[in-house]
């Protein structure tokens, strides 16, 4: 039987629905052939080439081996990669993960509130006044 998969960690705060789903232009997406890239890949592309950590920290960040992230920033290249060259979407959803953020508030209401920590997106105004002027809490230490 196989180990278990851990869960990994994610930082950044849930991806806006509307962004989600990358596509060549001027194809409808039903015509584009998908390559889905995990919120996990996706961490792990923003924290390592994005917000340039070295895959040291990344790992200790999502809480996994240097090894693991390794082969999570291999598949996750690939696969933008193949999405480039070969004109196909690019579906950001799933993977094992919990996330690592405070939690939201709003700036007309004042509400502050969290999500399901496997929530994968962004919630698009707050559920007390439904306002859209909401933000990203910063977590602490």
């Amino acid at each position: 039987m196989p180990r278990p998969r851990k869960m990994k960690i994610l930082h950044g705060p849930p991806l806006p629905q509307n962004r989600s789903l990358f596509k060549p232009a001027g194809i409808p997406a039903r015509q584009v052939p998908v390559n889905v890239l995990t919120l996990v890949e996706f961490e792990a592309i923003r924290l390592i080439d994005w917000l340039d950590k070295s895959q040291s920290d990344a790992a200790s960040m999502m809480t996994i081996s240097q090894p693991t992230i390794s082969r999570i920033l291999k598949s996750a290249r690939k696969k933008i990669a193949d999405a480039l060259v070969n004109g196909k979407a690019i579906q950001i959803q799933g993977g094992d993960f919990k996330r690592h953020f405070a939690g939201y508030a709003c700036s007309t209401c004042n509400n502050e509130w969290k999500l399901d920590s496997k929530q994968a997106y962004a919630p698009e105004s707050c559920p007390k006044c439904d306002s859209e002027e909401i933000y990203v809490l910063k977590r602490e230490g």
